[in-house]
């Protein structure tokens, strides 16, 4: 992975009122602007066009774009790149880096498929192919190759820290764009999961059938994401999950991490980001990470008000700031 020059955020404040006032910010999405997006196909998957929209700010200073690439959630199985154009709290933070003078990328994957035979590992091959598209095309895109980021949520955030950990020569896809490195200079997980949550489940148990019953029903209902069936005995389905669990890949030259996790989160376990950023400490690899009290699954919690969900914004930008690679 790359190491990157941390820099002190010298007077890097975002201009709100530009975005409108705390009561109606969370309500706009890219159509309520003048922001255009541009849709490229950055390769094909089982017979389709996989494609990522880029969004460049108004103005910028940086003589090419610094980049926030933005994957969306949806279990690995559902979403879409609009999400992070769409109104609430991804677009507001999203805006936010594009009135720095970011160029915004949000990038469509294949979804994991009981019937097509995809799974998590397509995710990843697809964001990760992404990744090596904007650096082939750095150039001509007009963007900074060393200066590209990653925020994800949900599934989403889950693909940025496997992004951030993983090897140039890890989950390959496309030949041509394998030639090319994908290496990004920060991550910003909304509480991500990937197979942690399982993983830390199992333990403890030698066999299948030691495995409680309510435990493998949920695990075989969802195990065509990973690639696992009922046939599989307890250690392939342990193997199978470690290639998909970020903390698999982690190793003490790793990408700076910033999560949000909230305490109330029934779909991702928060335990899920405790056991990464555990991980993150031992290595000493710079991280933050940030227990949202009272927080399900959703910036649009009703346990925050808009001006936490705007601190939390801001919180993540600077982060992402701070590890601007100069020139």
């Amino acid at each position: 992975m790359k190491k990157v020059l941390l820099l002190p955020i010298l007077g890097i404040l975002i201009i709100l009122t530009a975005c409108g006032n705390t009561n109606s910010i969370f309500s706009q999405s890219i159509q309520d602007t003048s922001y255009e997006i541009e849709t490229y196909v950055y390769k094909q998957s089982y017979g389709e066009n996989i494609e990522l929209d880029i969004v460049y700010p108004f103005e910028s200073t940086y003589d090419k774009y610094p980049v926030v690439v933005y994957i969306h959630g949806g279990a690995y199985k559902g979403g879409d790149k609009s999400f992070g154009f769409e109104k609430g709290f991804f677009w507001y933070l999203n805006q936010m880096f594009l009135e720095a003078g970011y160029a915004v990328v949000s990038v469509n994957y294949t979804l994991a498929d009981q019937d097509k035979g995809t799974t998590m590992e397509d995710c990843f091959i697809d964001a990760k192919d992404a990744i090596r598209w904007l650096h082939k095309n750095s150039s001509d895109l007009g963007i900074d190759a060393a200066n590209i980021g990653l925020f994800g949520s949900s599934a989403g955030g889950g693909i940025v820290t496997m992004l951030g950990y993983t090897e140039n020569d890890d989950f390959i896809g496309d030949p041509e764009l394998s030639l090319y490195n994908s290496d990004v200079s920060f991550v910003i997980n909304m509480y991500g999961g990937d197979t942690r949550d399982y993983l830390s489940l199992l333990e403890g148990y030698s066999t299948i059938n030691e495995v409680p019953n309510d435990l493998l029903d949920e695990m075989y209902q969802e195990g065509y994401k990973i690639g696992i069936t009922e046939d599989d005995s307890l250690l392939e389905i342990i193997e199978r999950m470690n290639k998909f669990n970020s903390l698999t890949y982690l190793d003490g030259n790793d990408t700076p991490t910033i999560t949000f996790h909230g305490t109330e989160d029934t779909t991702v376990n928060i335990q899920s980001s405790v056991m990464l950023h555990e991980k993150l400490d031992m290595l000493n690899i710079v991280n933050q990470f940030y227990r949202i009290e009272g927080m399900g699954h959703s910036f649009v919690s009703k346990a925050l008000t808009d001006s936490e969900r705007i601190e939390y914004a801001k919180f993540a930008f600077n982060f992402a700031a701070g590890y601007y690679v100069g020139k």
